[in-house]
């Protein structure tokens, strides 16, 4: 039976540095300052974010869901320091 060798993982790499962001976020405008905080905080990719819809968001568990568009759905934590309180 062949073996396969697997890559040591890397880890993920910020798009932006925490300087640069707030930077943007003093500057930017609605709808994208809320997009650039939810790239940076959960991983997601810009078109995962833009798929979100007000329905995919469980504000009391503090997740997004992010329904499948071919493959299985991702479900991702949310806590931000950025995120609006409900209080």
């Amino acid at each position: 039976m062949p073996t396969i060798k697997l890559v040591k993982e890397q880890g993920r790499e910020l798009t932006i540095d925490q300087d640069s962001e707030a930077k943007l976020l003093t500057v930017g405008k609605q709808p994208m300052t809320d997009v650039l905080v939810i790239l940076q905080d959960t991983g997601m990719r810009p078109d995962e974010v833009f798929r979100i819809r007000i329905e995919n968001i469980d504000w009391m568990r503090q997740i997004i869901f992010n329904p499948p568009v071919r493959h299985a759905p991702l479900v991702v934590p949310y806590r931000s320091a950025n995120a609006c309180s409900t209080s």
